[in-house]
């Protein structure tokens, strides 16, 4: 599911008034806090915690209350917490544990007699819930469609973030694509949308003409993998680096080495996510203002401390100006240096510092040297500079973002994007993407009949509703690829009319042709990191393991997640399809079948993530679960037989 705001979340609904109340434990900050929307339907208080601590606080703070609270706890914190935490509590009436490995969680659960349930299925866990609040309160249950109209209702709180935090790793293709485009966009639109949306913000004094220190006051509060607010600030983005890089030019010419400061605080994920980064490159996807003094930096880090934000952290930024840094940086006030977000750094070392041998003022002090963009990967860089020409061939910068987002696995925004712009091709393959079928249905509707970038969308269309349509489905395909001009899309139509024959006419050799040709091609027409091409090893790899020939698939499957983990996020929905594929090869052999069952539950928690109200109906996540239920009775698995796994 999308990513929670790293902040505890309450959420109350008026019109329930039962006296009970819903405790839910996320600690990996995984999990959608409008999804629980649904509860509110059940609870008159849903409380989302992402740190077990602040859980047990929150629970033991209500001593002496009559028994009222429900917890819902994933299995990891679960096992730490329950048996001698969360179960003596007398206000606690429930508990019901979320996880994938059931059988290793139920172990210590069946020694809680206030464990109810535990399940890997979301959707089981919500109906032991709900049965149990009907008991105590005789109040209506929620069926199946109530629960599906809830989501519906919630379709844009429900719908994937891009998830967020201060530091990320140093795979931020997309994001710098974006960023490129928008410095690259000759044409001076925006001003009057940036006019509108600076009011009242520290931005709103900003000038071309002006200085620097003239409008800057305090930090940037701009992201870089944050769409809307990049297009809005388009017009001051493109001046501003300007000015920075012109800064940054005198800087270098007046300067050798360098040593600034600045602080912030970080969630628990955050921190724990940063001490493994140690030793590698990571990216700040914000603009960092600095301190030469860290004095300054320490006087500012003493007003950051949240709750949620417990971990104070001063960051050291050594330099060496003889480096050629990812963006620019320059000195915008007297021992003042700010960083342009998307800057790349290396994260040499991290240390306690006591302040007045007091614990609670302690902070860590974190050292990051300025490294440049890391090119060494040739690859990377050819699809990089693919994707680049091919945007910039667009000229139009709202397209390009949307576009980028569904290069992200960010569906349900870049459909947003498109339907804005009218661009009905793309808004039906993300709809299609996210098992939306009547959306898909309307924007097919409002696509000519005689395009073949419409019919191929109709074949998948066919595909996916019913198997009496498959003939149909066929016959566009074969159409396609008989008289399409455009070689890609001939290779499109191969990956699919491959999928019928390995998956509903059982024609194997059949299969083996249509993705061969498909990769063939793509290889000669992509870069080979290009994700189509990927989808056609994905292909082959099937007809191989289908074959028996298990090692050649498994080659293939490892091959591409290796890429594929290069270029996207640890969340991303293609790779969910490679790790499914690879557990499938996994699950042949007696001593990779623990590994085969924790890459289909890695499968499952991504696609959960990104079709949140898809949970009951899409293909891929039925299908993975359906995998994951045969792994737990030690069963073989089939080559998936969705269409979405291999387009």
């Amino acid at each position: 599911m999308a990513s929670a705001n790293p902040k505890k979340t309450t959420a109350t609904q008026p019109s329930v008034k039962n006296g009970l109340y819903l405790v839910w434990l996320d600690d990996s900050g995984e999990q959608d806090p409008n999804a629980k929307s649904l509860f509110l339907h059940l609870f008159e208080k849903v409380l989302l915690v992402q740190n077990p601590n602040a859980c047990l606080e929150y629970l033991e703070s209500a001593e002496g209350e009559d028994p009222c609270m429900f917890v819902l706890v994933p299995g990891r914190s679960g096992q730490t917490i329950v048996p001698t935490r969360v179960q003596p509590l007398n206000q606690v009436l429930n508990i019901y544990v979320y996880c994938f490995d059931v059988a290793k969680h139920s172990q210590w659960a069946q020694n809680c007699s206030k464990v109810r349930c535990v399940e890997s299925d979301f959707h089981k866990v919500f109906k032991c819930i709900q049965q149990d609040v009907q008991k105590l309160t005789n109040k209506t249950t929620v069926d199946d469609e109530q629960i599906d109209v809830a989501a519906a209702e919630n379709d844009e709180e429900l719908s994937i973030e891009d998830e967020y935090e201060c530091f990320t790793d140093e795979n931020n293709l997309f994001d710098r694509l974006a960023f490129e485009l928008l410095i690259e966009d000759t044409s001076n639109e925006g001003k009057d949308e940036f006019e509108k949306s600076s009011q009242g913000s520290k931005l709103k004094k900003f000038q071309p003409d002006k200085s620097i220190p003239d409008w800057l006051k305090d930090d940037l509060d701009i992201r870089s993998n944050d769409f809307d607010q990049l297009y809005s600030t388009r017009w001051f983005l493109k001046h501003f680096y300007k000015q920075l890089s012109i800064e940054y030019e005198d800087f270098v010419n007046r300067n050798k080495d360098f040593v600034t400061y600045t602080s912030l605080c970080l969630t628990t994920d955050e921190f724990n996510r940063m001490k493994m980064r140690l030793g590698q490159t990571i990216i700040c996807q914000e603009f960092l203002l600095t301190h030469a003094k860290k004095d300054k930096a320490l006087k500012k880090m003493l007003n950051q401390q949240t709750e949620q934000r417990p971990h104070r952290v001063i960051l050291e930024i050594s330099g060496d100006v003889s480096t050629k840094p990812a963006a620019p940086y320059g000195e915008v006030r007297p021992d003042e240096i700010l960083f342009w977000f998307g800057t790349n750094y290396r994260l040499m070392k991290m240390e306690l510092i006591g302040l007045d041998n007091d614990p609670n003022n302690s902070y860590w002090l974190v050292g990051l040297n300025l490294s440049p963009i890391s090119d060494s990967n040739s690859s990377i860089k050819k699809l990089y500079d693919y994707y680049l020409k091919t945007l910039l061939n667009q000229n139009d910068l709202y397209d390009s973002f949307g576009q980028i987002l569904a290069y992200k696995g960010l569906y349900r925004q870049a459909e947003k994007w498109f339907e804005v712009q009218k661009q009905y091709e793309q808004s039906t393959e993300l709809a299609l993407r996210q098992f939306e079928l009547n959306r898909t249905k309307q924007y097919i509707e409002l696509l000519p009949d005689d395009s073949e970038q419409a019919n191929i969308l109709r074949a998948y269309l066919y595909l996916l509703t019913s198997n009496d349509n498959v003939n149909k489905a066929r016959s566009l395909l074969m159409q396609i690829i008989s008289e399409a001009t455009d070689r890609l899309l001939r290779a499109r139509a191969n990956c699919a009319l491959g999928y019928i024959y390995l998956n509903r006419s059982q024609q194997i050799d059949q299969a083996f042709d249509c993705f061969k040709i498909s990769s063939d091609t793509l290889t000669k027409l992509l870069p080979e990191y290009h994700p189509d091409l990927l989808k056609a090893f994905l292909g082959l790899g099937y007809v191989y393991f289908t074959q028996e020939k298990y090692n050649d698939a498994e080659q293939l499957f490892e091959r591409v997640l290796n890429i594929q983990k290069q270029i996207y996020h640890s969340k991303h929905p293609n790779l969910a399809k490679t790790k499914s594929a690879l557990a499938h090869c996994l699950a042949m052999k007696k001593q990779t079948t623990k590994q085969a069952f924790e890459l289909v539950g890695q499968a499952y928690d991504i696609l959960i993530r990104t079709y949140p109200n898809k949970f009951k109906t899409h293909p891929e996540i039925l299908s993975t679960k359906q995998d994951l239920e045969k792994l737990h009775k030690g069963k073989k698995l089939q080559a998936r037989d969705t269409l979405l796994d291999y387009i």
